[in-house]
């Protein structure tokens, strides 16, 4: 009789598998950003439920006690069992691969080691190491054709900082050492909101011409800090006590008190347009193989992000430098390498090299 009950479970969770395939099927070689953040966790659990009820009972009944049922009130294993079925599926075809891929860019992204990826898909749970660095390429790509395309349409702004990576070699030779190395990452903001004014390169100019002969002065720097104070001081009690109600322990829902205008969000300044139609798109470039804490540092990294961008002839230098200003942001060492750049640039034969579309 048990091994009767037994086979009868095992052909049901056969079909279950088999009707699951759908839901997991995804072809390695097809990787977009659009695939990805189509994937909802919460939408794969509702389906897999809906799809192997008999196969989800079992693996809760494993994973759960009733005591645990009763006693825990946020923690549930329906992520585990999800990540389960998913590795199942996977093991009957590595084109079951939905979660994998989810799984391998997300750990990617946090530095995961190589041998740390192909540890994970001899488990099931990622693709292998093969198969993120072709992936990231892929992604790579398609979002730099993207980001040509938009710039050309849209105004954007840039920003690059410094960073250290650290390669790690598990043969040590003498050519193959753990190091740290140095580079510079830059990233690029599309403004795609429709009620964004495009400046000018003339008008700004002229409009610092005539800032610089009336300075702002420190008097006033003061009233206007002194008249912003009411507001800052309204922001910053509504953040306290944002952090205060919003504690679970407090389950601000059952306080008498939680329609007092006291929780109310202050008034906006200076509100800005949301939506998707002004939502700003962020491209990030390829990281160069270069310093940025010097003036020279600055100066080649300005010169390879426009070189990726594309910019590359004496036309289309001198199309973008009398277009519009690009302003670019970064911390107080880049900024300050920039202004220097221009000063040093001011004598310069033309607008392109001495920077002049450059803020």
């Amino acid at each position: 009789m048990t091994a009767w009950a037994e086979n009868i479970i095992k052909r049901k969770i056969n079909k279950e598998m088999r009707a699951l395939a759908p839901l997991t099927r995804s072809a390695p070689e097809d990787l977009t950003e659009e695939m990805l953040l189509d994937i909802k966790l919460s939408d794969m659990i509702t389906r897999t439920k809906a799809a192997a009820p008999t196969l989800w009972s079992i693996l809760q009944s494993a994973s759960y006690t009733p005591l645990q049922a009763k006693r825990n009130t946020y923690k549930t294993p329906d992520t585990s069992i999800i990540m389960i079925t998913a590795m199942m599926s996977y093991s009957r075809s590595n084109r079951r691969c939905k979660l994998q891929k989810v799984n391998s860019i997300y750990l990617k992204s946090t530095g995961l080691a190589s041998k740390g990826f192909d540890t994970l898909n001899a488990y099931g749970l990622t693709m292998n190491q093969k198969w993120v660095y072709t992936g990231l390429e892929r992604l790579s790509e398609t979002s730099r054709t993207t980001l040509l395309l938009e710039i050309k349409t849209f105004p954007y702004r840039g920003s690059h900082d410094n960073l250290n990576i650290r390669f790690v070699a598990y043969e040590q030779r003498l050519n193959n050492s753990t190091h740290f190395d140095s580079g510079t990452a830059a990233t690029i903001f599309v403004i795609k909101d429709p009620s964004v004014i495009v400046p000018d390169c003339a008008a700004y100019q002229a409009k610092w011409a005539s800032g610089a002969k009336d300075p702002i002065t420190y008097p006033e720097i003061l009233d206007l800090d002194y008249n912003a104070t009411t507001r800052l001081d309204q922001q910053s009690i509504h953040i306290i006590l944002g952090f205060l109600v919003n504690a679970p322990a407090f389950e601000f829902n059952t306080y008498v008190y939680k329609d007092s205008e006291v929780f109310s969000r202050p008034p906006a300044v200076l509100q800005l347009a949301t939506g998707p139609e002004h939502a700003t798109q962020q491209f990030v470039l390829d990281t160069e193989h270069e310093e940025e804490a010097s003036y020279d540092g600055n100066e080649r990294c300005l010169g390879l992000w426009f070189k990726q961008l594309k910019v590359l002839t004496d036309m289309q230098k001198a199309n973008m430098s009398r277009k519009y200003p690009i302003v670019w942001i970064g911390d107080q060492l880049t900024t300050s390498r920039i202004r220097g750049l221009k000063k040093f640039f001011a004598w310069d034969d033309n607008a392109w090299d001495r920077l002049e579309f450059f803020y």
